[in-house]
């Protein structure tokens, strides 16, 4: 499946919008404990605290990864991909074109071949009860 991902160095985390995982009906699983979410003016944000997450193997051009992202109404794009996720990649973003280059990933990301995205097994200790591929255009 083909998604939105917007780079928002901004964010804390990895979020996905609630109305696409409705919109296709993606299993998510409930996160132990409630995480309260607010406005960039300190403000608590309408949608409310942050309960379920989902896990996803991602994968832009020849980079894929396994991956945990929180759910919660997050607007136009279907993904956010925050501070925690650049800090983890150094992706090279050249910011007139809004190409990004995944150059500098961790050893525990992998590629693709032939833009085929390998899935691999999911991690142990993950919840989740799915492999969901998400193939991301990102947004600068």
């Amino acid at each position: 499946m083909a998604m939105n991902a917007l780079i928002d160095c901004d964010a804390t985390g990895q979020f996905i919008d609630v109305e696409y995982i409705q919109s296709y009906e993606l299993h998510t699983y409930h996160l132990p404990c409630t995480i309260p979410v607010y406005n960039v003016d300190g403000t608590p944000n309408e949608a409310g605290h942050i309960t379920e997450a989902i896990d996803l193997i991602i994968c832009y051009k020849d980079h894929n990864e396994w991956s945990s992202f929180y759910v919660s109404s997050i607007g136009h794009k279907a993904i956010i991909l925050g501070h925690l996720w650049l800090v983890k990649h150094n992706p090279e973003i050249n910011w007139c074109t809004g190409e990004v280059s995944m150059t500098c990933c961790p050893e525990s990301c992998g590629t693709t071949e032939q833009g085929i995205c390998l899935t691999g097994s999911k991690p142990s200790g993950q919840a989740g009860s799915e492999q969901v591929r998400a193939v991301l255009t990102i947004s600068t």
